[in-house]
């Protein structure tokens, strides 16, 4: 196999690997089933807190996720494929040297509660 030849064999393998995961729209963490899915790959938010209020939340983001964090800062619309109530914002988790430990997507979900998660995707 000649050398250029290598890398185009693994940039396919690696474009098949991703798109084995699609989305079916679901939330996850609400009991419902996984945002994406195939037989042995699952693509899902990983709950960081759930709450009554976005103010709630957006506490309990601060006080209980990372201890590192101190603040919050929103850094625009998430594009969530998700099944929620409203827009999406995408949240960074700030510690204090200013750095996000964490990014959120955060929004409403049908039933009324806030929620904040880390989209896990699958890659397999």
């Amino acid at each position: 196999m000649k050398p250029v030849t290598v890398p185009i064999v693994l940039c396919a393998a690696m474009a098949f690997t991703v798109a084995a995961c699609s989305s079916d729209g679901k939330l996850v963490g609400s009991g419902e089933p996984a945002g994406s899915t195939t037989d042995d790959c699952t693509s899902e938010y990983d709950v960081l807190a759930r709450a009554a209020t976005r103010e709630s939340l957006d506490r309990e983001l601060v006080s209980e996720v990372d201890r590192r964090v101190v603040r919050l800062e929103v850094r625009g619309p998430g594009e969530a494929e998700v099944l929620v109530d409203g827009p999406v914002e995408v949240v960074a988790l700030v510690t204090r040297r200013g750095r996000a430990a964490i990014y959120a997507d955060v929004f409403r979900q049908p039933d009324g509660q806030w929620f904040a998660g880390r989209w896990s995707q699958c890659i397999d």
